[in-house]
């Protein structure tokens, strides 16, 4: 029987828990595995023998060893050959490798700012898009053409040089209409160039020379072809 350090009941030698109070009874089971046996004496490990041992035979060489050379001694690679040999690549004639934390030369060249009173050229011929020109006559999938900020020569295709907007239609002039589209402030506006079959907004007229301001949902008709106006900026 084995005591409970906490009620005092005796309880069986192997249980876990107190009958009584149910206290862990697991220290004294671990104490009790412990402690050895009264009478008994583990056994010793033999010692080893005393005495040279005998060294372990390891197999002959197959190849007597052969000292190898330094890098600077082995043959060159030649054209056409295959080389084992891995030389390093030698630096172009006049590049100067770059410095830690510093671009090289090419890169800083492009991204430094143009001298003072000049403007990036890149930037200053981005085009403004203004909006869209957007036509369904003769394609049910429709047709369209940017509207860039500027002056725009819209005639038929092929029947004048430099057109901003071809049309492909027979009752639209070589040069029809001509276009001014300004993104500050937002406005198109059109003007009749003396086409032959007139240039006609919302379905009124505009007289050969005149002005009219065309805005957002417009249809514009050029002869006998119908555009709508798509303004986005």
């Amino acid at each position: 029987m084995v005591e409970c350090t906490r009620c005092g009941c005796q309880n069986e030698i192997d249980s876990r828990f107190c009958a009584a109070c149910g206290f862990s009874m697991l220290p004294q089971l671990i104490q009790r595995s412990a402690t050895p046996v009264p009478g008994y004496s583990q056994p010793q490990a033999p010692w080893p023998a005393q005495g040279p041992q005998p060294s372990p035979a390891y197999p002959a060489a197959a190849h007597a060893f052969v000292k190898p050379e330094p890098d600077w001694a082995a043959p060159q690679h030649q054209p056409g050959q295959v080389s084992d040999v891995w030389n390093p690549p030698r630096p172009a004639p006049g590049y100067n490798a770059p410095q830690p934390n510093q671009l090289p030369n090419e890169v800083v060249s492009r991204t430094a700012p143009p001298p003072a009173g000049q403007t990036n050229p890149s930037m200053a011929a981005a085009p403004v898009l203004l909006g869209f020109f957007v036509s369904f006559d003769g394609n049910d999938l429709g047709r369209f053409w940017p509207l860039y900020q500027g002056k725009l020569l819209v005639g038929r295709a092929l029947a004048a040089d430099n057109l901003d907007i071809a049309i492909e239609h027979n009752t639209t002039s070589a040069r029809h209409a001509q276009l001014v589209a300004l993104a500050r402030p937002n406005r198109l506006t059109v003007q009749d160039i003396g086409s032959t079959n007139g240039t006609f907004v919302n379905d009124q007229r505009i007289l050969p020379g005149q002005t009219v301001i065309a805005a957002h949902g417009d249809r514009i008709r050029f002869g006998g072809y119908t555009v709508n106006v798509v303004l986005i900026a």
